[in-house]
């Protein structure tokens, strides 16, 4: 497993599940809404790392809810199901050192994510690939 392996689909995948573990503890209700959208349909989130504007690495995210069951390296496959039956395909893409600095901060994604996360919102950008 290389280097960038390990950083998303080890250290960013578990700091991802305590932030969410926290703000589930934090804001249930809100929680409750979201899992009721996602309800316990299997999703997946798409991850494009880049260094200097070349891509390093894709990535999927696998979900079950709110729910991070596995992470899958070498594949761009996103796939979210709407709960009107539509499916929407997103990604991100993100600088390989803006990952490194979300986890250095990661207490403070984790105690405030709505002001860390806009910290963070001009490096990264969303993508939605074309249905299949």
């Amino acid at each position: 497993m290389s280097e960038l392996d390990q950083l998303v689909m080890e250290r960013f995948v578990a700091m991802k599940t305590r932030a969410v573990e926290h703000f589930a503890r934090q804001h249930p209700h809100l929680m409750a809404v979201l899992q009721k959208l996602l309800g316990n349909q299997e999703n997946r989130v798409g991850i494009r790392v880049t260094e200097n504007g070349q891509v390093a690495g894709d990535y999927t995210l696998h979900l079950q809810g709110t729910t991070i069951t596995g992470a899958a390296s070498g594949v761009l496959s996103p796939e979210l199901h709407h709960p009107f039956g539509l499916v929407i395909r997103p990604y991100v893409i993100v600088e390989r050192r803006v990952l490194e600095q979300m986890l250095q901060e990661e207490d403070e994604l984790i105690s405030h994510p709505l002001s860390a996360i806009k910290k963070y919102l001009p490096e990264v950008t969303v993508r939605f690939m074309r249905a299949a």
